[in-house]
């Protein structure tokens, strides 16, 4: 029986000039010196475990509390500065429970480059899982990155290390071509399998961002209970990228507009029944 690979870490870079930075400064006002070593300590659990998250459960707070002789409420609220000064991704914590940042995870990524086999979770990944495998894969013989979501199988890379010896030109050639298209087909199924249906909010600040000013609030729900009723399929095919969708949507709103439809709104009311009645469907637990 093969003996399971390490995940951790035995060490992490420290920059010597850790506390000049703006975010500790800050930490350090408002929680002393006391909150710089929480935020420390958290960092050496986080690295000597999964090496790029901590989770940190209600019974995690309570053995730290407890070991450090330290108010749970007080821990709360460090952990709460952490959060509000970008130490640590806000969003991931409120989601999953977790503690990372991009930065944790890339000098993550720069000590475990020459490890065999090493193992990510997509939702918590704050760098692009493609650039994970295109960019360090070359070092790896196995890149793993799995999924919470029951609905999407785990996505398996393997990848064998750079052969340094001298092949044939036209064997070199063949193997090239090979890996090219056994990569644009990995990347095609990762991207089948990795589609999440966005949330209303979601959606909203997506259009917020991008500005598509045919695509107002009442426009959103239209489209998310549009696709809901559908199952996010579009045709005959699952939907792959949500975004291309919503963009598509304000496209046609506008030609709408241009073509005097858009201001009757009848195709639009249309579509937010088909939303009203899938809305009804499931307030009578069908």
């Amino acid at each position: 029986m093969a003996a399971p690979h390490k995940q951790g870490l035995d060490y992490f870079s420290h920059d010597t000039n850790m506390q000049t930075d703006k975010k500790i400064r800050l930490l350090k006002a408002r929680a002393g010196i006391v909150g710089y070593a929480i935020y420390m300590m958290f960092l050496e659990e986080l690295y000597k475990t999964s090496g790029y998250y901590l989770e940190i459960n209600k019974d995690y707070l309570i053995l730290f509390a407890f070991e450090n002789k330290i108010d749970i409420e007080e821990l709360k609220t460090i952990i709460d500065y952490f959060l509000n000064y970008d130490l640590f991704d806000k969003n991931l914590y409120e989601k999953y429970k977790i503690l990372t940042s991009k930065r944790i995870q890339k000098n993550y990524l720069s000590v475990i480059e020459r490890r065999k086999k090493v193992d990510f979770i997509q939702e918590y990944l704050l760098l692009n899982p493609d650039d994970i495998i295109t960019e360090k894969s070359k070092c790896y013989h196995n890149v793993n990155i799995n999924s919470i979501n029951d609905d999407i199988n785990s996505i398996n890379v393997n990848i064998n290390p750079v052969n340094d010896n001298i092949n044939p030109q036209s064997k070199v050639k063949e193997s090239k071509v090979k890996k090219s298209k056994d990569k644009e087909k990995d990347k095609e199924k990762r991207k089948e399998r990795i589609f999440q249906k966005p949330t209303i909010e979601e959606i909203k600040n997506y259009v917020k961002e991008k500005k598509l000013k045919y695509f107002d609030n009442g426009e959103v729900e239209n489209f998310f209970y549009f696709y809901e009723s559908k199952n996010w399929f579009v045709g005959k095919n699952k939907m792959k990228n949500w975004h291309s969708a919503v963009g598509g949507w304000n496209v046609r709103n506008k030609q709408k507009l241009e073509k005097g439809n858009y201001g009757t709104r009848k195709t639009i009311a249309s579509q937010k029944s088909i939303g009203d009645a899938f809305q009804n469907i499931n307030s009578l637990g069908i």
